[in-house]
Parts: C-alpha cells; structure tokens; sequence
C-alpha cells in the first residue's frame, strides 16, 4: 500500500475502494495508460467514480429485492 498513488490511498481510507480493487487501480500508470501524469489520475478518477456509480445501483438493486421478499414473506404468513 506504500506504492500506491495518493488519489488511490485517499479512496482505500475514506472507503470507496478495498485493497484488491486500490491495487487494480494502481496498475493504471501513465505507461499502460499511454498518457501524460496528469491523464493518468483523471482516468483512475473517472473509473472508480464509475465504479462507486456500479456499487450504488447494486445496493439499491438488493434493498429493492429484500424489501419484495420481506413484503411476499408478511403475506404468506399472514394468510395462515
């Protein structure tokens, strides 16, 4: 984690990202990138903001379900 860039540490500590997903966004260097230093810390912004986008619909794609469930779940019990 001390190699990690610091656009990429300040995600892993406020949470946004976890260690595998910090060390994927590491191995987008210029290099790989094919981009000057700065271009590189915009397209590590742009994919994790991408990513954060990902975990929200997830997230609210679960409480949707479960709130189904649980509704379905009161009804069956209820109609014993």
């Amino acid at each position: 984690m001390l190699a990690f860039p610091s656009d990429v540490t300040e995600a892993l500590v406020s949470g946004d990202t976890n260690p595998q997903k910090s060390a994927q966004l590491t191995r987008l260097t210029p290099n790989w990138l094919a981009r000057a230093p700065p271009q590189e810390r915009t397209t590590r912004k742009e994919v994790l903001q991408a990513r954060l986008k990902m975990r929200g619909s997830q997230n609210a794609l679960r409480a949707r379900q479960r709130k189904r469930y649980l509704a379905k779940r009161s009804r069956s019990r209820s109609s014993r």
